[in-house]
């Protein structure tokens, strides 16, 4: 019998996802055979230890005869590589509002994309992002934006993609009290203030 090569083939999926489908490779067929016409039976069998809450890394995917069944080819085996990256967190600043003259309020983040049924308090980021605006106290009605970097973020399992947002700087309210007036009956009407 001739020796067919079968190579398991490697993947790449993110930290949180099912393992995707396995597949091989097949080298060294003769006589233009491919694996359809080689009369092989059966499928390989292929084993990892890589689950969705694995981290981010390298991991063997392993590989045996299964059911294979040739009557012209034995069968050498090479194990492939399944490449857990991290998955993508969108960390998105909320919108805000205030009226002129006040002080900012505070800023805030939402995030999005966490896998496995994880919260910001149940993952592994730690740190926080930095935040600026340059609207203050003075500055007359608009919108601003409000920018965002990594900061102290980190993560092992997550890596991060920003959204900046803005702040709407709204007119103040001005109350305008006419003064209560008095006079003596028969005299004219004061002067309004």
């Amino acid at each position: 019998k001739s020796l067919i090569t079968v190579t398991a083939d490697n993947k790449t999926r993110e930290y949180g996802e099912a393992n995707p489908q396995w597949s091989v490779t097949y080298n060294g067929f003769k006589n233009g055979e491919s694996f359809a016409t080689s009369g092989i039976t059966g499928t390989p069998e292929f084993s990892t230890i890589a689950d969705p809450f694995s981290k981010p890394g390298s991991y063997p995917i392993k590989i045996n005869a299964g059911s294979l069944l040739s009557d012209r080819y034995v069968f050498q085996f090479v194990n492939g590589a399944l490449n857990v990256e991290k998955a993508k967190i969108t960390v998105r600043v909320d919108a805000k509002t205030k009226k002129y003259g006040d002080v900012n309020p505070d800023w805030t983040v939402s995030y999005s994309g966490f896998k496995n049924q994880e919260v910001l308090a149940t993952s592994d980021i730690t740190g926080a992002p930095a935040l600026i605006s340059d609207v203050t106290t003075a500055s007359p009605v608009g919108v601003y934006p409000i920018s965002i970097s990594a900061g102290s973020l980190g993560s092992d399992n997550y890596s991060f993609a920003f959204e900046n947002s803005q702040i709407n700087v709204t007119k103040a309210v001005i109350t305008v009290t006419a003064d209560d007036k008095q006079r003596d009956y028969g005299v004219a009407n004061p002067v309004f203030t």
